[in-house]
């Protein structure tokens, strides 16, 4: 355990962990495909010159804070289209698997914190390809919920609650780490949850999140 760590840490007993973007790095080229398929199905079904189907994107994305939940106000099926799309994309060619990683994870569960996986957009079978890609082993994770089996979208309160409505719990034993200010920091903290912010990119940005850290390894450091 790091010399210096937040006094709330002694505390956790469960490290609650969004997936894409927090478990691995964002990756600018992934990105880039998301966004070149997203605005060339917005454009179709809108009739749009693909620059102002950017726009009407980029614009519902500040209202709603998730693009699951703008593709499904555009009534395109925001699940269905990341399903689709991860079914057709293979995160292995853009990451190698992190052994130490798994060695890290197991050692913060042996110091007896558990950890979960609450995502959007994923399926259990994406899940699965995902960590295979990243190096951690499924039943690492005590639970996992995925708004692909769910149903259940962050950053809505009802997928927050699912960690201490579905696990033994309580909230003041658990922590989220998200790399989203307002899809996972925001809405977890408004509920009383404890809140890591995943800055992988070093931006520097303002945070409502109880910690800010640059990798998995940096936050389990606290915790072993």
């Amino acid at each position: 355990m790091k010399n210096f760590s937040p006094t709330w840490i002694k505390q956790i007993k469960l490290i609650a962990w969004d997936l894409d973007g927090t478990l691995y790095p964002p990756m600018p080229e992934v990105s880039e495909q998301i966004n070149r398929v997203r605005v060339t199905a917005i454009a179709k079904l809108l009739r749009l010159p693909l620059s102002k189907a950017q726009a009407k994107f980029d614009s519902m994305y500040r209202q709603l804070h998730s693009t699951t939940r703008v593709l499904n106000e555009l009534k395109m099926g925001g699940e269905q289209f990341f399903i689709d799309f991860w079914e057709n994309f293979d995160l292995s060619n853009y990451i190698q698997p992190d052994p130490e990683l798994q060695e890290i994870f197991v050692q913060a569960k042996a110091q007896g914190r558990e950890h979960a996986l609450l995502t959007n957009a994923n399926t259990l079978i994406s899940v699965q390809k995902k960590l295979a890609a990243i190096g951690l082993a499924p039943a690492l994770f005590s639970a996992i919920f995925a708004s692909g089996r769910t149903g259940i979208h962050k950053p809505t309160p009802e997928a927050f609650k699912q960690l201490w409505e579905q696990t033994p719990f309580a909230m003041e034993e658990i922590v989220y780490v998200g790399d989203k200010e307002n899809t996972d920091i925001v809405p977890a903290k408004n509920l009383g949850l404890k809140t890591v912010l995943m800055d992988w990119l070093i931006k520097g940005e303002e945070t409502q999140a109880d910690l800010l850290v640059h990798s998995p390894k940096e936050l389990l450091a606290y915790f072993i």
